[in-house]
């Protein structure tokens, strides 16, 4: 680039970056001040000992099959698609999006599903068509 010094693109590069882990920190900051509270009443209770660092892990175990298991396998029941799809939306959409993103990847996948269920297929025109759970 003409007429642009190194340290000026450094600067610029920094930005960049810093804008970047500024989108992505909020989800470790949540998750930091959600573990909080837990992890300040386990140390009152017991101090530093075994179990604080047992509260600790099963308080990480717990929000692990919450997260990964739990919430995806009821969501699908909900709004009729498989858990995959729902975690495979939630990265697509939040890698896109970031937290507006995750917070309407759901409801997105299940717009794409229906237009994909109700679009038309080549020969099927004169079959009658399967109409799904409403």
């Amino acid at each position: 680039m003409v007429g642009v010094s190194g340290v000026g693109l450094q600067g610029l590069q920094g930005r960049e970056h810093l804008l970047h882990v500024s989108r992505h920190l909020h989800l470790y900051v949540g998750a930091a001040v959600v573990t909080l509270p837990v992890a300040m009443v386990a140390y009152f209770q017991w101090g530093l000992g075994n179990e604080f660092t047992y509260v600790l892990v099963a308080y990480a175990i717990i929000q692990f099959l919450d997260g990964n298991v739990l919430v995806p396998l009821l969501f699908s029941e909900v709004v009729n698609l498989h858990p995959v799809a729902i975690i495979a939306a939630v990265i697509l959409f939040g890698g896109l999006w970031g937290l507006w993103g995750v917070f309407f990847a759901i409801p997105l996948a299940t717009l794409i599903q229906a237009v994909i269920r109700s679009w038309p297929r080549y020969g099927d025109e004169d079959r009658p068509r399967e109409e799904g759970p409403v």
